[in-house]
């Protein structure tokens, strides 16, 4: 009878936890390099590679990254990746001119150069993302 009731209760315990934390929760970064551009096989939707993590790359920008390598990979696979870069990792959107850092996945703004001096020996720029040093 307890494992019966365990058993009923299983499915609605485990759909409050992943609403809870999210799926993404689950994810994990990706080992194509940064600058990378992940192209889904099923879909034609392009990713741009960042701190080892996926960025959706809109179709009208598409032309923006035609230089970049391209990885071919179904859609799953790129769904299975984590949207939050790695800790240190600095990101600045194209055509802006405001830097973020990424501590304890969530983006801080970096607010003058001086505080960007700080973060200097992490200043690699891909394709307008930056990535921490290897």
């Amino acid at each position: 009878m307890r494992a019966a009731l365990f058993l009923a209760i299983l499915p609605r315990w485990l759909t409050v936890c992943l609403s809870l934390v999210g799926a993404q929760a689950f994810a994990g970064y990706t080992s194509v390099p940064d600058g990378y551009v992940l192209l889904g096989i099923e879909t034609s939707n392009r990713y741009l590679v960042a701190g080892g993590a996926r960025f959706y790359i809109p179709p009208a920008q598409h032309s923006l990254y035609s230089g970049a390598t391209t990885v071919a990979l179904p859609q799953a696979t790129i769904n299975s990746y984590t949207q939050i870069p790695m800790d240190g990792t600095l990101i600045r959107q194209k055509g802006t001119a405001e830097i973020y850092v990424v501590v304890g996945q969530a983006y801080w703004w970096i607010p003058s150069p001086t505080e960007l001096a700080y973060w200097d020996d992490w200043k690699v720029s891909v394709h307008g993302v930056w990535r921490p040093r290897a």
